[in-house]
């Protein structure tokens, strides 16, 4: 991983974490209290949610269901990924500031999600959230997690579960702080694409993205923003929005503001909460 040391982007360091092969998200409570995902999928997984500019040559894949350009090739598993589901998800916390990591989630062979950013409101608290499908090609269920630690990521609890509701959880990122670590992005959808933002040590947001209430179109897209006011441990919709799917959400000064893709990526909007 690569991290700003001087809160202005011209100065890198790279921080390595011995036996993660596809680091997604960070999250960084304090100067040398960070969290780090990993997340991947099986190379065969079902067309994304939503492609952007399908045509571009340069590509990426934001996630498992969410697509710029072209397919981009990504690194193959590690030896055993395959023996099991495909999927791997993994979370990575270091107390000295990347001279060390220690695993502190491992997701099983059979377990079939990964998982996409993390949000941290203190250096205890903190919620990472996933996404992941199962089916056999015709029929396909989606998955959309969310887990919370409470205590520095010794246990983790799945606080939110959206069933076949949400196709996508992808991306959070935590409470803006006064150090030279403040500065950083984070992508997150959920129903396929899954967003999270600790805002404080007790509020914060998810964003799960998926079909408009009462529709299966592929064009009628809504996003559900959900709220927690204890940290983490529980979440309540809070708005429903329509022909939006979360990409990210930020906040600062009592603004929160998220961006949207439409269902066929090929335009954005903002959403503000105040």
């Amino acid at each position: 991983m690569l991290l700003s040391t001087d809160g202005r982007g011209e100065e890198w360091a790279s921080y390595p974490i011995p036996g993660a092969f596809a680091i997604r998200y960070g999250a960084y409570p304090s100067a040398r209290t960070w969290y780090v995902t990993e997340g991947y999928w099986p190379q065969d997984a079902a067309e994304p949610f939503a492609h952007a500019a399908p045509h571009l040559e340069a590509g990426v894949e934001l996630s498992a269901n969410i697509r710029v350009g072209k397919p981009a090739p990504r690194p193959p598993p590690p030896q055993g990924v395959s023996a099991g589901s495909g999927y791997v998800a993994n979370i990575y916390k270091t107390t000295d500031g990347g001279a060390s990591f220690t695993k502190v989630f491992a997701s099983g062979l059979e377990d079939a999600f990964y998982f996409n950013a993390i949000s941290c409101g203190s250096e205890n608290s903190c919620v990472a959230v996933a996404d992941g499908e199962e089916g056999d090609g015709k029929i396909i269920h989606y998955k959309t997690y969310a887990y919370y630690t409470d205590n520095g990521g010794k246990t983790w609890s799945k606080v939110f579960d959206g069933g076949d509701n949400y196709v996508s959880l992808m991306a959070v990122s935590s409470h803006p702080l006064e150090n030279h670590f403040a500065t950083r992005r984070f992508m997150c959808f959920l129903s396929m694409y899954v967003q999270v933002k600790m805002t404080s040590a007790s509020d914060g947001w998810i964003s799960p993205s998926g079909f408009a209430p009462g529709s299966n179109s592929p064009t009628d897209v809504a996003t559900y923003f959900m709220r927690t006011t204890d940290g983490g441990a529980t979440w309540a919709l809070n708005q429903t929005l329509l022909d939006c799917i979360s990409s990210d959400i930020e906040s600062a000064e009592g603004l929160t503001i998220s961006t949207c893709l439409t269902a066929g990526g090929l335009s954005s909007r903002v959403a503000f909460y105040q």
